[in-house]
């Protein structure tokens, strides 16, 4: 949003929650309009609206980028979908796991890892397969799914300074010797 766009969104806020020291000095505006302005205004406006229909204080920061991702990414899979994405694929990775993995979410087959994995539990003890794959396939799909969440949320040149600080400490980690 620009910067004007966004002197609309603080005179609503101000206005909604009149009681409430919002805002009141070039700082906090600044602050805020840093903080916000890469959501484009009329989603902004859109999760004030339905915020200030749902509560009786005023939005934070965070609120409102939840608000704002929550709107333009609306269904997110639950980790009972994510592994019934897998069992399907598992169901004809015998001999076609690379096409199946192919089809797979983006971040199920960053959990899955290779249409190898594929084979090998298309290969297992279905007993196994649906308990002791499944729940750890489960639990490590809930952790990441809330870490993207977390990214999500953040603006985005932010969270790509955080990705590549993450990706060069991890380039700096000293090699196993085996």
């Amino acid at each position: 949003m620009t910067k004007i766009e966004f002197g609309k969104f603080a005179m609503a806020l101000k206005t909604y929650y009149p009681k409430e020291t919002l805002l009141v000095s070039d700082v906090a505006m600044d602050l805020w309009y840093e903080a916000l302005r890469d959501i484009e205004y009329r989603t902004a406006e859109l999760v004030l609206l339905a915020w200030v229909a749902n509560n009786r204080w005023s939005p934070t920061i965070s609120d409102i980028r939840e608000g704002a991702v929550k709107m333009l990414h609306p269904k997110q899979m639950s980790e009972q979908d994510a592994w019934n994405c897998v069992l399907r694929a598992v169901g004809n990775s015998i001999y076609h796991a690379d096409v199946e993995f192919e089809k797979l979410p983006q971040i199920v087959k960053s959990l899955v890892g290779s249409p190898t994995q594929l084979r090998l539990w298309a290969m297992m003890d279905a007993d196994t397969l649906e308990s002791v794959v499944a729940s750890n396939f489960m639990r490590s799909y809930r952790f990441r799914s809330k870490e993207e969440q977390e990214l999500g949320v953040l603006p985005e040149a932010l969270r790509n300074e955080m990705l590549e600080l993450g990706k060069s400490l991890f380039q700096e980690l000293p090699e196993a010797k085996g």
